[in-house]
């Protein structure tokens, strides 16, 4: 799922943020470089085919187009920061270019005890300090915010590089096509009855290549991946005041039962919770 919350909240440069407690993500993916710093609880997080468990102070990196969640331990207080940007932000175009086509992969997780983690934190912060600032129409000004957040941008990731904090691993770059004929499809099909057998059919895939193909290119199921899509809606549609058998049957569920059990899953909260806490 391409995501475009991030592009939305875009000011003078291509970079935004957010700060959240007590929740966490459903699997997305974006085009941008994201940097995560938890602040304090516990959490898994999911990057591809990997998992981490995360807790207060550490960092951990998503590299463009990697699918990615964090599911969030509720048995205590929790709340991570997140950037957000386009590489274009980088001096190096070099560097920006390898990152996005998967040439280079940064490493994932940097916990609290790592070396490096200090280093890294300490910018993360002036960073995310920086774009709290009142943005300016002024044209000189904002090339002096872009300038300054651009300098900080990239001493993070020259330090990165320097210190090799980069995956041994190699893939081959992600067939956009694949993925936006996916994307496209599940986009205008996502309520549904829709399974990995319909959609590869529909895009003229044999069945096993495609669910070989989809796993490589998003690090899931399809099955995983169209409710995660599907959930991605369904907290708008709750806070709308609909009820939890409409949003099941908008959205595609087979029921009202499977959509709380996901809800849940996901989320660490019943839709039926969320949806009274919300009105």
């Amino acid at each position: 799922m391409l995501n475009d919350s991030f592009r939305s909240r875009y000011k003078n440069v291509p970079l935004a943020i957010c700060e959240s407690f007590s929740w966490g993500t459903e699997i997305h993916n974006h085009l941008e470089f994201e940097l995560l710093y938890f602040e304090q609880g516990a959490f898994t997080v999911k990057v591809g085919d990997k998992t981490f468990s995360v807790s207060s102070g550490d960092i951990v990196l998503i590299n463009p187009m990697e699918m990615h969640s964090i599911t969030v331990d509720k048995s205590s207080k929790s709340s991570h920061k997140c950037i957000c940007f386009d590489l274009s932000m980088l001096f190096n175009k070099n560097v920006a270019t390898n990152l996005q086509a998967e040439i280079s992969l940064v490493t994932r997780h940097i916990p609290s005890a790592s070396p490096h983690n200090e280093k890294i934190r300490e910018l993360f912060s002036k960073i995310y300090e920086i774009s709290l600032e009142e943005q300016t129409s002024d044209e000189i000004e904002g090339e002096i915010y872009a300038m300054e957040m651009q300098a900080y941008l990239s001493l993070l990731f020259a330090y990165v590089f320097k210190n090799s904090l980069v995956d041994d691993e190699r893939v081959k770059p992600k067939s956009l096509d694949f993925y936006n004929a996916v994307i496209s499809y599940v986009k205008n099909h996502y309520n549904e009855q829709i399974t990995s057998k319909e959609i590869a059919k529909s895009l003229s895939f044999n069945q096993s290549y495609f669910c070989r193909n989809f796993k490589k290119n998003f690090g899931c199921n399809f099955t995983d991946y169209l409710n995660s899509y599907r959930l991605s809606l369904s907290r708008k549609m709750l806070e709308e005041n609909k009820s939890i058998t409409q949003v099941a049957y908008d959205l595609g569920f087979v029921s009202s039962s499977k959509f709380s059990k996901c809800f849940y899953k996901t989320f660490g909260v019943l839709p039926s919770k969320y949806k009274a806490n919300s009105q």
